[in-house]
């Protein structure tokens, strides 16, 4: 079996960066539980946020960032990212991203919310997509590095005989061919992205399930920030249908949020109107939802040309018209969804962990940059810096003298029943929607904290009955992590960014207060 200097769980642009920069140095395993296109990076509609414009500066992208957080954001994290951004943009035109340009030949600069200046850098409406495929044809391309798919880590290996715990690897399923395998490594980096899927409408893929927080949970790793999850305010509200983003850019562009009456309404709650920073758009709609009982809001994109429309939104336009939506002639439905994990894994400026020999990269870690709540198009900056500098901090260090060791395995039977855990997992999901989205109350999280309860009972019970496959070990870990975001909302007592704390009393508050029909439903 092969040994690896370097354990890569996750393959979106945070886990392929770290890759690529630490195989001049070793020989790296890239895990992905399934595709290694299904991430969230590869989903990414608008962009890079990137300072390039003589009219804007680095200082208006901190200002812009640390206003977004709400203050609360790590002053040298954001400094780092708004120092870096360019050099990035350089890296990834280097590698050969298709981004926009104007005629001239410069790169065409977007607007979006929350932004001061025109300086996100994109690819059409699939920037992510974009950039996803040339790292991964680098990373395949490699000779140092082996691509693994559909390979699940499940929990991080510790040493703990020199009286110091340190991470030395991962035990990992092997989902194709049913082998329980230990991978070792003189680092591992978790960069296996979000938690989305701890939500009902939600914008990411299905492996969003928090697998690298609630591992490093367990293995004693410190996080921060769980309270803020943020949600996107514009996803086409078609019941029955998945969900389907519309990128910030397109209000960058000139599109504006209305109520069913064609009425703008964004002005009444922030100057930069349907600009406003995610968080503050997001609550806003929610709150004009409740007060009307519609099911959704609009989108007005009529004075975009379909020039304009088709040639920088081609996806999204594609997609309006195959739902039988004229952008043209038609307001768009939408409503928000879950989106973007602001807190995570704690890590430091070279992405190390509380817990010597695992570093965290991507939105699974928290550097302290988003705050309460992330500035658009700082993620896959983000995701690109901090994997190579992760990548050139592990590298630095002192190789081990002792041989590395290599991978073992085994055979697991897999349990094939999944039909209940997939029930829980949609009972986590509607509860978690309900009462720690987008509007939260005490009464709520409390209520959500006892339900949390119950599936973490169903969970332990699935354990000791032998049930190991993928969909119960997905469930431990949204459970966990569901556990921890509503324990970090509960503390915080106050509104701010992402969190969202109505008084008990209000409308959103009603349901948790009448008793728990979840609840109800498992047992």
């Amino acid at each position: 079996m092969e040994s690896y200097d370097f354990l890569v769980i996750g393959s979106g642009i945070a886990g392929l960066s770290f890759a690529l920069k630490a195989a001049e140095g070793g020989r790296v395993a890239v895990l992905c539980k399934s595709e290694a296109a299904a991430c969230n990076t590869n989903l990414a509609q608008g962009g890079l946020a990137a300072a390039l414009a003589s009219s804007d500066s680095r200082q208006a992208h901190m200002a812009d960032t640390l206003a977004a957080g709400s203050g609360l954001n790590n002053p040298e994290a954001v400094a780092l990212l708004a120092t870096e951004a360019p050099g990035c943009i350089s890296e990834l035109l280097a590698l050969g991203v298709p981004f926009d340009t104007l005629p001239g030949g410069k790169l065409s600069l977007g607007l979006e919310g929350g932004h001061s200046h025109h300086r996100i850098v994109h690819a059409r409406d699939q920037t992510g997509k974009y950039i996803h495929q040339q790292l991964l044809q680098a990373v395949q391309q490699h000779a140092h590095i082996r691509l693994l798919e559909h390979h699940l880590a499940l929990d991080l290996m510790i040493d703990s005989r020199s009286g110091q715990k340190r991470c030395m690897g991962a035990r990992v399923l092997d989902v194709e061919h049913n082998l329980l395998c230990t991978f070792y490594a003189r680092a591992t980096v978790l960069a296996s992205g979000g938690a989305g899927q701890l939500y009902q409408y939600s914008t990411n893929p299905a492996m969003a399930t928090g697998d690298g927080v609630a591992m490093a949970y367990r293995a004693g790793a410190q996080l921060a920030d769980m309270e803020f999850v943020q949600f996107h305010p514009t996803t086409l509200y078609k019941p029955g249908q998945p969900v389907f983003l519309i990128s910030e850019a397109v209000r960058g562009a000139g599109a504006e949020l209305v109520l069913p009456t064609g009425e703008p309404f964004m002005h009444r709650y922030h100057p930069l109107g349907s600009l406003a920073p995610r968080d503050i758009v997001a609550q806003a709609m929610q709150q004009e939802m409740q007060q009307s009982g519609a099911d959704s809001l609009f989108l007005d994109m009529r004075r975009l040309s379909q020039e304009h429309f088709s040639q920088h939104f081609p996806a999204i336009y594609q997609t309006l018209l195959q739902q039988g939506i004229d952008p043209q002639e038609q307001l768009v439905p939408v409503v928000p969804a879950a989106h973007y994990m602001c807190g995570g894994i704690s890590t430091n400026a070279h992405g190390q962990t509380t817990l010597p020999g695992l570093y965290a990269c991507g939105e699974c870690a928290c550097t302290g940059l988003h705050g309460a709540n992330r500035l658009a198009s700082n993620s896959l900056p983000e995701g690109w810096i901090m994997g190579r500098r992760a990548a050139q901090h592990a590298l630095a260090q002192p190789v081990p003298a002792a041989p590395l060791r290599p991978v073992e395995s085994c055979f697991v039977p897999l349990a094939h029943e999944s039909a209940l855990a997939g029930l829980l997992r949609q009972q986590l999901q509607e509860g978690m929607w309900q009462y720690a989205g987008i509007v939260r109350t005490r009464s709520g999280l409390l209520a959500c904290q006892r339900l949390l309860e119950q599936l973490a009972h169903e969970v332990e019970e699935a354990q000791a009955l032998g049930r190991l496959s993928p969909p119960w070990l997905e469930l431990r870990n949204l459970v966990q992590v569901a556990q921890l975001v509503t324990r970090a909302a509960l503390a915080r007592t106050e509104s701010c960014g992402c969190h969202y704390l109505q008084p008990d009393g209000k409308p959103a508050a009603a349901a948790a207060e009448a008793g728990l029909a979840l609840e109800l439903e498992i047992g």
